[in-house]
């Protein structure tokens, strides 16, 4: 996909006049990266499949040396004392946290990063769509009536929702009578921030607390979501060369890539890309594989 969407990228930006400038891949990575190894394996297929070259930089280096030609947009970044490139594609492997972004500088390397012809995955307001706060508003039927039109496929696909609940005094009339019921069974109900990476949703003992302590601005931060209990299985998982055996639980998630232009609104690509499975032990509430909690995991098939 990250290929496809450079060649995208140069029939429609890079003109004769920027043949002596190259067009490179950007990873934007966190200061000290230690996560190398998965990223130089993407870098390497990247390479082989289309000769394209990528380059690591941390949102710092945006701010210090970035820059946008004023006429095309595009995005210049040197690469060394005397050459520069041109960005093609952006691909965020940091910039989900607050954690990354500790003073302006950042925040104004992402509004170049947004600001430029680069293809950026995800860009500012696709990563947003990923929100809690999205997945809550999309249980509602009547808005996911909005996107998806066939009365069948609304069925299928809120039929695996899970119940999720707005926590803003503002969205409804009914949300002391929510935080209630999640007081009264803390163990059924999750509470989610708008964060990724794990380790940061509240359970339990933890989750009543919360709702008992907070402020209304404080829960508005917040979306409630029935919790999903899974079915566990007996397995070993390898942490840092020592086993640990118990029951286990795994998620499996799929990979989908989609390219749009924001201006036309057409569809470039829409397509799966694969999937990632993930397992832990059961008594573990919260946190995945960065987190130190979980491990990547792989699938077995077997008839019913």
């Amino acid at each position: 996909a990250i290929s496809d969407a450079h060649k995208i990228f140069a029939s429609r930006h890079v003109d004769s006049t920027s043949e002596s400038c190259p067009v490179y891949v950007v990873l934007i990575e966190q200061p000290g990266e230690r996560n190398r190894f998965d990223q130089d394996i993407l870098r390497e297929k990247i390479f082989s499949r289309s000769s394209v070259i990528s380059v690591r930089l941390s949102l710092q280096e945006i701010a210090a040396n970035a820059r946008i030609d004023e006429k095309s947009r595009n995005l210049y970044l040197p690469i060394n004392n005397t050459t520069s490139c041109i960005a093609s594609v952006v691909y965020f492997r940091a910039g989900y946290s607050p954690n990354d972004y500790p003073h302006e500088d950042c925040w104004k390397a992402r509004h170049i990063l947004e600001s430029s012809t680069a293809i950026k995955a995800p860009s500012a307001v696709y990563q947003l769509l990923g929100a809690k706060k999205i997945q809550q508003i999309l249980y509602n039927r009547s808005i996911l009536e909005k996107f998806v039109q066939n009365t069948h496929d609304v069925e299928l696909l809120h039929g695996v929702f899970a119940a999720q609940y707005s926590l803003s005094n503002a969205d409804s009339s009914s949300v002391e009578e929510i935080v209630s019921m999640a007081i009264e069974n803390p163990d059924l109900f999750v509470l989610k921030p708008q964060r990724e990476g794990g380790g940061n949703n509240l359970y339990g003992s933890k989750l009543k607390a919360a709702l008992e302590s907070f402020t209304g601005d404080e829960r508005a931060a917040y979306v409630l979501m029935e919790r999903i209990h899974p079915i566990s299985v007996e397995n070993v998982l390898i942490r840092e060369g020592i086993p640990y055996k118990g029951a286990m639980v795994g998620e499996l998630g799929a990979f989908g890539v989609f390219l749009g232009d924001c201006v036309s609104g057409e569809t470039l690509f829409n397509r799966t890309a694969g999937y990632l499975l993930r397992s832990k032990l059961a008594a573990v509430e919260d946190g995945g594989v960065a987190a130190g909690v979980a491990v990547l995991d792989s699938p077995i098939l077997v008839d019913e």
